[in-house]
């Protein structure tokens, strides 16, 4: 087998993403709880939302890649770490690191059709995409919260007027809008 993978390579932008994940965990590993759970104006609110985000939305992008339901936010594992000290979540992080590179290492197709309904602003909706859309935003560690449905697999951006979502299309019901390669959504 030629291991060469023309392109970007979703396994070894991984490999660099959980390099980078290193340093900022070496960084958060000597705060006090009060320190990773202090509040803040804007974001998430605290550095442990922010950063259980991460693996959060990570589970979901690995289930959908091997096909597998994906059950509301609050019923995820990851959901248990809002309300934990950094150790426990760590741990879970590394186990979740490990899942993922060994996910993206099995896919041989990175133009295989995935399909997979979410419920964005309350509205049901089917994602249409390929392991590689799925496979691209893990890199960019995109942190979408509860509610963004499709905002996973579009790379953590919201549908609105003029904004391009690459390799994605939206089944609204009778008719597909189709987000994909670079296509507007909601016309000019």
């Amino acid at each position: 087998m030629n291991d060469v993978r023309p392109g970007l390579d979703p396994v070894h932008l991984y490999g660099y993403l959980n390099k980078a994940r290193e340093k900022l965990l070496g960084w958060v590993r000597p705060l006090t709880v009060e320190q990773y759970t202090q509040e803040f104006p804007f974001g998430l609110k605290t550095l442990r939302d922010t950063l259980v985000e991460i693996p959060q939305a990570e589970w979901a992008y690995v289930r959908r890649l091997q096909g597998e339901p994906v059950p509301a936010w609050q019923e995820r594992p990851f959901a248990r770490f809002y309300r934990t000290e950094f150790a426990p979540f760590e741990a879970a992080l590394r186990a979740q690191a490990e899942e993922t590179a060994k996910a993206l290492g099995e896919i041989s197709d990175w133009a295989r059709p995935v399909e997979y309904p979410v419920v964005y602003e309350g509205k049901p909706l089917r994602i249409r995409t390929t392991t590689g859309g799925i496979a691209a935003p893990l890199p960019r560690d995109p942190s979408p919260r509860p509610g963004d449905g499709h905002a996973a697999a579009a790379g953590r951006v919201r549908a609105g007027p003029g904004l391009r979502i690459p390799h994605v299309c939206v089944d609204e019901g009778p008719g597909l809008t189709d987000l994909g390669a670079g296509e507007r959504v909601g016309g000019a």
